[in-house]
């Protein structure tokens, strides 16, 4: 299933990353904006890269002055002195060059910046006085993409070789149920059955993966307590996921959830499996809160046993109240890692009838 899209995604990857080493001057940088654009619209690159979108880089070394200097080729005198901004944590680092990236396909509204002369004079920040004199085309394009370009397809190339991008598609799938469709989805489950109510908005799921290139088969006839999307896949590339629906009282929506953190354990077990993900669809106003191990692209997650289950609440409440009317909001559940480490140990199997 995941293989053949991921093999796609990194064929795709490498053209681009083609394109941008072979592009010489003056096209170099039209080059970029073009693989830029390429790489921030895909569904799943673009999710990976909007880690690093609002991110403020912490501590590094270097100066670096302000993007309208920097970015314009008539620099003023000393500023091509100034040594280059460097991060020694990895992430930073990342976020960093995707921000020089973006803002170098930004060409500044100024009529004595050339756009072909952006990323030579970046690269001159990074080079010693002495060498900037003899920087020709070939080597300041060989510091940029040293620099900038080869840390953001290092990052994106890693991306697909874990749960990367299957957490980038879950962390998009969110913003858009949350952004634009709350009113649909608490119609669409609110018509259904009562015993379809779960299973309505599980295909709406399912449908965003497929349509966003995993290709997968699911058995609406799966038995209880199966995780759905795992029914009628090669058991060689399982993709365990499953979802729940929350409502009706506190009490029952914080049994269900932990219900469904066990069977989606339980078979990341039988299919061996690292990683497992559960998608709460929650009814309430208020928010659901996972006290775990930690959290990746923003999805807490819970590490045991060598499996990593991913946690990801989704909150279709149609027309929440605003943040300035509402004040602070408690969570309406809050979920701790040994409640649900408690229940895989007890080897709960135990469903919640609704």
């Amino acid at each position: 299933m995941r293989t053949a899209y991921t093999t796609q995604l990194r064929n795709n990857l490498n053209t681009w990353h083609e394109r941008l080493k072979s592009a010489k001057y003056p096209q170099f940088h039209y080059v970029l904006t073009q693989v830029w654009a390429s790489l921030t619209a895909h569904p799943v690159f673009g999710s990976l890269l909007e880690r690093f979108e609002h991110s403020q880089p912490s501590e590094h070394t270097g100066q670096f002055p302000t993007w309208e200097v920097a970015l314009a080729s008539h620099l003023p005198p000393g500023s091509r002195d100034q040594r280059g901004v460097y991060y020694t944590d990895h992430d930073d680092a990342i976020a960093w060059s995707c921000r020089i990236l973006g803002e170098c396909v930004l060409l500044p509204n100024d009529p004595n910046c050339k756009a072909q002369d952006i990323e030579f004079e970046v690269a001159k920040i990074y080079m010693q006085p002495s060498v900037q004199a003899k920087l020709h085309e070939d080597h300041w394009r060989t510091v940029f993409l040293g620099l900038f370009v080869e840390p953001v397809f290092a990052y994106l190339t890693e991306g697909l070789e874990n749960n990367g991008m299957i957490l980038a598609l879950l962390r998009r799938y969110k913003h858009k149920c949350e952004w634009f469709e709350r009113e649909r989805l608490d119609r669409l489950w609110r018509k259904a059955q009562s015993q379809k109510q779960e299973w309505v908005l599980k295909l709406h799921l399912y449908e965003y993966l497929h349509q966003h290139g995993l290709d997968f088969s699911i058995d609406p006839y799966a038995d209880t307590g199966k995780p759905d999307l795992i029914a009628c896949q090669d058991p060689n590339d399982a993709l365990i996921a499953d979802a729940k629906l929350v409502r009706r009282n506190p009490s029952q929506a914080r049994r269900s959830v932990i219900d469904g953190f066990n069977q989606v354990y339980t078979y990341t077990g039988s299919y061996n499996e690292p990683f497992g993900y559960l998608i709460v669809f929650n009814t309430f106003e208020e928010d659901m809160q996972f006290i775990v191990d930690g959290s990746s692209q923003a999805i807490p997650f819970v590490e045991h046993n060598k499996k990593t289950i991913f946690l990801l609440t989704i909150n279709i409440f149609p027309t929440p109240t605003s943040a300035s009317k509402r004040g602070t909001l408690r969570p309406i559940i809050t979920i701790d890692r040994n409640e649900l480490i408690k229940s895989v140990e007890a080897g709960s199997d135990s469903a919640i009838e609704e």
